[in-house]
């Protein structure tokens, strides 16, 4: 993968690892459904961007291996 690509993932775990940093203290903020949900949501939705990522990353460096055509190896 690319430090790009890298590094967007890196970010979105981290923001994670606070979410669940901060479920686990014992003061809530006002608005904590609402991070409930978007922890939820970044836990299941980065692994699959991730997979979108590497995946758009090796088809735009290796685009033969990508389009095997008439002749598939």
């Amino acid at each position: 993968m690319e430090a790009e690509t890298i590094f967007r993932a890196a970010t979105l775990w981290f923001i994670v690892v606070i979410y669940f940093n901060m479920e686990s203290g014992m003061a809530k903020p006002p608005f904590a459904d609402l991070v409930d949900l978007v922890g939820l949501l970044l836990f299941v939705l980065l692994p699959i961007y991730v997979l979108i990522e590497a995946g758009t990353t090796l088809v735009k460096k290796y685009p033969v291996e990508a389009d095997q055509g008439e002749n598939p190896r």
